[in-house]
């Protein structure tokens, strides 16, 4: 997806696949200090990946986030960026494994019956979400070309 902030907040979630009503998640967004990160499993992650200081106020980005089945790998801009898990219990956890998932959203996250949380102050762009896993070449190819 391309992601344009014009402040870096807390958390600015960009897609949220969740649990209304308990904690299950799958969750994109970006942070304060211009990160971004990826939440998947129970709130609070049974895996989480960040990625430090990735994000700028009003400069366009094409964040792409990629699970190959026994983990993640984020990326700006066409490239692959230093990321790291935060937790980790079970990082090979995905759509399949949270049977409680029940809405999506783009641009806020709903989990827990906790309404509609923050979406990023900004513009988003051009989401999209295929049923492989894209290679580092296809990712700079969409990045450079579309």
């Amino acid at each position: 997806l391309w992601v344009k902030p014009n402040v870096l907040a807390g958390d600015d979630w960009y897609m949220g696949f969740s649990d209304t009503d308990g904690g299950q998640t799958l969750t994109f967004g970006g942070g304060s200090a211009g990160e971004i990160k990826f939440i998947a499993g129970t709130w609070g992650g049974d895996w989480a990946l960040r990625a430090n200081t990735i994000m700028s106020v009003n400069t366009w980005r094409m964040i792409t986030m990629v699970f190959n089945g026994t983990g993640a790998n984020l990326f700006a801009d066409g490239v692959d960026v230093a990321d790291s898990y935060t937790a980790s219990v079970d990082k090979t956890k995905w759509f399949p494994d949270l049977t409680l998932i029940d809405n999506g959203r783009i641009n806020r996250l709903q989990w827990a019956n906790t309404g509609a949380n923050t979406g990023v102050d900004g513009v988003i762009d051009d989401v999209r979400i295929y049923n492989r896993s894209l290679s580092p070449q296809e990712i700079y190819y969409i990045y450079k070309y579309n």
